[in-house]
């Protein structure tokens, strides 16, 4: 072997040790892998960093961020400077609920509220109470929440406090709680701190929330917030104006949120972590290739053998 080819496989040899010994690719890879990086520490959201507003400052906000159900919604939802009007007929049997829900989620720690004026709302004859409400919805097989202003047949005017938790394999777990309250115009709320749901009120539409109970919720993401007025099962009317609307949370989103509970599986991160995996297999296997390449491109060729010369024949 001459000493060219011998020098130039000792080089080829150190630079193969150096790149496998080290195993680092090109800075160029590790680029993506930190952004992704970046992105999976950022996914704590800070307390409630998230707000959405339906006042008179944000006219266009109801249309966007809420659809609307229950009776004849165009003839018993109307909107106003600020919120909304509510109005149900009287006289009309088997009346539901009617309201808003939202189009977006809540994650992690939450709370909503908004201003009421009761307008009309006659004491009906018959029900469980008619009335204005707030309610949190995490799914059928979750769990939902809901806080009323209502006025219940007889003397029972006042805030109902209720929840209803899934059970599986068995009959879901409900909690009602009635507090007595005689306001007509007023504020109330839903905060939902971990796995307890603190009930809010306000004795005027300005006025301090403060807590008048609070029970067992699921920390689950809130698939709905829903605002609605309720006859209660009775043929009564309900006349009632909603007003500066306000909701916050850890996370606000229309999609999957990226927090959840600590005991739930984030796919996302998951499918991360091995498209990293992945692309650091392909930059070892490409390191190895290129290496394996430049070995073989600095062995000697073989020389060619030279074809026999015949021997000349010999003169006749």
């Amino acid at each position: 072997m001459s000493g060219r080819n011998r020098e130039s496989r000792i080089e080829n040899r150190e630079s193969r040790i150096e790149n496998q010994g080290c195993l680092i690719p090109d800075s160029r890879f590790l680029i993506p892998f930190f952004c992704l990086g970046l992105l999976v520490a950022s996914a704590h959201a800070g307390e409630m960093k998230d707000e959405v507003k339906v006042d008179a400052t944000t006219p266009q906000a109801l249309r966007k961020l809420f659809s609307t159900y229950g009776y004849q919604p165009p003839k018993s939802i109307f909107p106003e400077v600020g919120g909304f009007r509510f109005w149900l007929p009287a006289n009309v049997s088997d009346v539901p609920q009617t309201g808003l829900y939202s189009y977006f989620k809540l994650a992690g720690d939450c709370e909503a509220s908004f201003a009421y004026e009761l307008l009309n709302l006659p004491a009906p004859q018959k029900g469980y109470g008619a009335g204005v409400a707030l309610a949190f919805d995490a799914g059928d097989h979750v769990g939902r929440a809901a806080l009323e202003r209502i006025i219940k047949p007889g003397d029972g005017s006042g805030y109902v406090l209720q929840t209803g938790m899934a059970v599986h394999g068995g009959k879901g777990k409900e909690e009602y709680v009635f507090v007595k309250g005689t306001s007509k115009r007023g504020r109330i709320g839903l905060r939902r701190v971990k796995k307890e749901l603190i009930f809010l009120a306000a004795e005027s539409p300005s006025g301090p929330l403060e807590e008048i109970g609070r029970l067992a919720f699921t920390d689950h993401t809130i698939q709905t917030v829903r605002i609605y007025a309720d006859p209660g099962g009775s043929p009564t009317a309900v006349d009632v104006r909603v007003r500066d609307v306000r909701v916050k949370a850890d996370e606000i989103t229309g999609g999957m949120p990226e927090i959840a509970p600590g005991t739930a599986t984030r796919w996302w991160l998951w499918g991360g972590l091995g498209a990293i995996g992945a692309a650091f297999l392909f930059c070892l296997w490409w390191l190895r290739w290129r290496n394996t390449d430049d070995e073989d491109d600095a062995k000697p060729a073989k020389p060619t053998a030279k074809p026999a010369v015949k021997p000349a024949k010999a003169g006749g």
